[in-house]
């Protein structure tokens, strides 16, 4: 499915899905073994920066000249009576 600027979602659906199973595995560890509760702590904000900046690459509008949505050589053009005409 597409939906912005016809990209496929399911790319960022996946990052965020492994990110959310990651959180829960974080929270079960947090939850089955109290003591460890400093050290998890911080996963859970690299783990929101990674998925704040995966999230932003994928909305980031691209320049027309980034999408290369036509032919950069015109090979189009090429065989056209105009060029017949001037070879």
């Amino acid at each position: 499915m597409r939906i912005w600027h016809h990209r496929h979602i399911g790319p960022l659906l996946t990052v965020w899905g492994v990110a959310i199973g990651a959180a829960a595995a974080l929270w079960w560890m947090e939850n089955d073994q109290p003591a460890l509760r400093e050290m998890i702590d911080p996963l859970y904000y690299i783990l929101a920066i990674v998925m704040l900046v995966v999230t932003w690459r994928w909305f980031r509008s691209r320049g027309r000249k980034d999408r290369r949505h036509g032919d950069r050589r015109h090979s189009d053009r090429r065989g056209t009576d105009e060029d017949r005409a001037a070879s």
